[in-house]
């Protein structure tokens, strides 16, 4: 996990360095602005809402009614056969086989306000999420700005060198002219010479 920290905040580096020599300048906001663009963590904001959403129509699913349809088949391998016969009336014995289809239908009269607290369960969940969401991206922000406070530190340092340089340069051409003239000797050229 660090180490993907360290490579986000390397290329977050390099993204704005680079976005900052093309032009010139570029604001905190639009920095921020980019990075939450191109950031993976935004797109799960639309996966919460996804989610929302399907658990609220299956939570609304249970108003509709249900069906059911089950068949069943049996064989019996021997029947009872009544023992007795009347005259002129043909008593046939029980099928070996025997089936049976069954359709049932239920619908929810009243359900104890267990679907409304399916959904503000799944209300409630997605704006957990969201807020999560949040808090990561406010997170993210915070790393932004270090960044980019970082690197205008960083060239306000590189100007500060840049002005030491030129005086010192100007300090060891002056003492250079001194030691021409005389009035310096070779070991305060050193002590002002620029490597």
């Amino acid at each position: 996990m660090r180490m993907k920290r360290i490579i986000f905040s390397l290329s977050l580096l390099l993204f704005m360095a680079g976005i900052y020599g093309q032009t010139g300048h570029i604001t905190l906001e639009e920095c921020q602005q980019k990075t939450q663009d191109n950031y993976p963590l935004v797109r799960q904001y639309d996966l919460v809402e996804k989610t929302k959403e399907y658990n609220l129509e299956n939570a609304a699913r249970g108003y509709l009614p249900q069906f059911a349809l089950s068949a069943k088949a049996s064989y019996q391998s021997d029947v009872t056969e009544l023992p007795i016969t009347i005259p002129g009336v043909d008593i046939k014995g029980m099928a070996k086989d025997q089936y049976q289809v069954m359709l049932e239908l239920q619908q929810q009269i009243w359900d104890g306000g267990g679907i409304r607290m399916q959904k503000k369960k799944a209300t409630a969940e997605a704006e957990i999420d969201r807020e999560k969401l949040n808090v990561d991206m406010y997170a993210l922000n915070g790393r932004v700005n270090d960044l980019y406070f970082g690197i205008l530190m960083l060239d306000e340092q590189l100007a500060q060198n840049a002005l030491l340089q030129d005086e010192l340069g100007r300090n060891f051409r002056q003492i250079t002219a001194y030691v021409e003239n005389g009035i310096a000797n070779q070991a305060d050229l050193d002590a002002v010479k620029v490597e």
